[in-house]
């Protein structure tokens, strides 16, 4: 290689390994995710994804639903977030045998934290701050399942037909 070749990638190497300290483009990916209680007021939308369930379930909607209504994103992001700590200590849970689903809140500006919701055994969710308990609140089913355009929702519908 030539000395202009080696001048020009030497520029290059220090541009895109330096840029992110001088607070470029490649700094905007490096942002932290906020918790959705600290922007619930900013949600836009909501994508609801369910995992593939390991026993035979059937379910009466998609495996991934977009909702687009900022006041029904937000009122899960609510709902969510009035959830009660799971407490300390030993509890019994039925068995975990059903599916889980991802939430993925957009609110403008902000990368939010994913959440991870479990409709069987303790009924939890995790990303908000500590695990929150669903199994004490079963409305939250019915203000998710409403968001997401669902007939009569409720904790059986999350879990799946067997």
């Amino acid at each position: 290689m030539g000395r202009p070749v080696w001048t020009a990638l030497v520029v290059l190497l220090a541009a895109t390994t330096c840029w992110p300290l001088a607070g470029g483009p490649a700094s905007a990916a490096t942002t932290t995710p906020v918790p959705v209680c600290q922007v619930a007021s900013k949600v836009t939308s909501l994508v609801v994804s369910r995992a593939v369930a390991s026993n035979p379930t059937t379910f009466s909607f998609p495996r991934r639903t977009v909702v687009d209504s900022a006041k029904a994103a937000r009122s899960v992001a609510g709902a969510l977030c009035a959830l009660p700590r799971i407490p300390r200590g030993p509890i019994a849970c039925p068995d975990d045998v059903g599916p889980t689903y991802t939430l993925g809140f957009v609110a403008a500006g902000h990368d939010v934290t994913k959440l991870t919701l479990d409709p069987t055994g303790c009924e939890v969710v995790h990303g908000l701050s500590g695990i929150r308990w669903i199994e004490q609140s079963p409305k939250f089913w019915r203000v998710l399942g409403a968001a997401m355009g669902l007939a009569s929702p409720s904790q059986a519908t999350f879990a799946g037909g067997r």
